[in-house]
């Protein structure tokens, strides 16, 4: 009888996939707000105000702005674990055996961004003295083909020469900048308190929603 062997196997992972999979399963336009919320509002952030800027951008469509004063997000190119790498990269939360903020566990939320024409992040973190620029093209094109592959972000370093603290991130034709994703001012609100940590409480913090659609203008704060 002729002898069996045994063959180990190295398990491979499709990332781009994972990524279209994450985008496609929390495909509620508004999820997004959800996602950046958590990020902007854990403990660990320190954020005292968030803005949010729902807003039609006549390259890219309709789009989304988030901006936080907290801690901000800084870059390494060998520690995987600073924030701004984790934003980056996909599955770095606890779950992966990663410190992570206080909403953190997968790793995976904050991958929504990239169901943009354009993704850009600005920060300045508090424990550094650098400014960086994240400039990533049509990553939802590359995502959502038949063929995904992982969008490609450039990251800019530079000195920081203002005294400002925290992150922007803007989303730039949000899953393609389509029509269907216009949300009117009283649908962010109502979301934001049925769907969000904005119905927690905690009077340190408040999130304001400008409007920039043609609406009247709006801000409301809500404490968090």
């Amino acid at each position: 009888m002729p002898v069996s062997k045994s063959i180990s196997h190295e398990i491979k992972i499709q990332a781009a996939s994972i990524i279209k999979q994450i985008i496609l399963t929390l495909s509620n336009p508004m999820s997004i707000v959800r996602e950046a919320l958590s990020n902007a509002c854990a403990e660990e952030v320190d954020a005292k105000e968030i803005k949010i800027t729902h807003f039609y951008d006549k390259d890219f469509g309709y789009s989304w702005e988030f901006e936080d004063d907290g801690c901000g997000m800084p870059y390494s190119e060998t520690d995987l674990s600073e924030r701004l790498n984790k934003f980056l990269n996909v599955g770095f939360g606890t779950a992966g055996g990663y410190d992570s903020d206080q909403f953190g566990d997968k790793g995976l939320g904050s991958k929504l961004c990239y169901a943009a024409r354009k993704l850009i992040i600005e920060s300045y973190p508090n424990k550094d003295e650098k400014y960086y620029r994240v400039e990533v093209h049509n990553p939802y094109g590359s995502i959502s083909s038949s063929q995904p592959t992982i969008p490609e972000p450039d990251i800019f370093i530079s000195p920081k020469r203002e005294d400002k603290k925290g992150t922007k991130i803007t989303v730039l034709g949000y899953m393609g900048g389509d029509k269907e994703y216009k949300c009117t001012f009283n649908k962010i609100r109502n979301y934001l308190f049925t769907s969000t940590v904005v119905g927690a409480t905690n009077e340190d913090l408040n999130c304001r929603v400008p409007s920039k659609m043609g609406f009247a203008k709006n801000e409301i704060g809500m404490p968090i």
